[in-house]
């Protein structure tokens, strides 16, 4: 029986884990507390019969640079061992004779509530506003960061407006890996120019887009 610590977490979750691992890297003795027979609360899942479940947690939000999450990851030193993968739709919603789409890309799902609820139409624009009054630091246009091998670049607005591709060399097409990524491993005058026409190319239709929702 431990007789005393540092620090004491109630809960052996996602949270609680982090804490905890966070704590002990700190140097301080550090004791997590879970009722469960398993830790990882949402990240576990139960068997009934032949039939497995989740128990709840199906994605993460705020990995993508700039979301907060990531570095939290990479302090905990665990970003590196991580499987990633990018959900687009995030889930699509039938019933009463409709379909919504949940579009990773908030322009285009603002645009599917809108198709589906017109009527609501300045609601939902209020909603996306307030979200992102609440959450700023995630509505950016583009984040790139640089480490001591490559330039990494994630521009979800290309997801909306793929036409700023057009032009572009094969070098830097090449250059992308994902559906809003992009991972330069070496970075010279020609790559850099034209990754900025290509962001030039991408803010015209952004801006464009956000000046018409402020004067609607």
């Amino acid at each position: 029986m431990v007789e005393h610590v540092d620090a004491v977490v109630v809960g052996a979750g996602l949270g609680g884990l982090a804490a905890g691992v966070a704590l002990a890297g700190e140097g301080r003795s550090t004791v997590v507390l879970e009722q469960h027979s398993i830790a990882g609360g949402y990240a576990t899942g139960f068997q009934r019969g032949p039939y497995r479940f989740d128990a709840a947690l199906h994605a993460l939000n705020g990995l993508a640079p700039g979301g907060g999450v990531e570095e939290v990851y990479r302090a905990l030193d665990i970003w590196d061992r991580l499987r990633l993968q990018r959900l687009d739709p995030l889930y699509v919603l039938r019933g009463g004779g409709r379909e919504v789409v949940a579009h990773a890309d908030i322009f285009r799902y603002e645009n599917e509530l809108i198709r589906n609820f017109p009527g609501r139409a300045q609601q939902i624009r209020a909603l996306v506003d307030e979200n992102y009054a609440v959450s700023g630091a995630h509505d950016y246009f583009a984040a790139v960061k640089r480490s001591a091998g490559k330039v990494s670049l994630y521009a979800i607005a290309v997801d909306t407006w793929p036409e700023a591709l057009e032009g572009r060399s094969e070098r830097f097409r090449k250059c992308r890996t994902g559906k809003a990524t992009f991972s330069f491993p070496a970075m010279d005058d020609e790559l850099a120019a034209e990754l900025e026409a290509f962001l030039a190319a991408l803010y015209r239709p952004y801006r464009e887009h956000h000046a018409h929702r402020s004067g609607t």
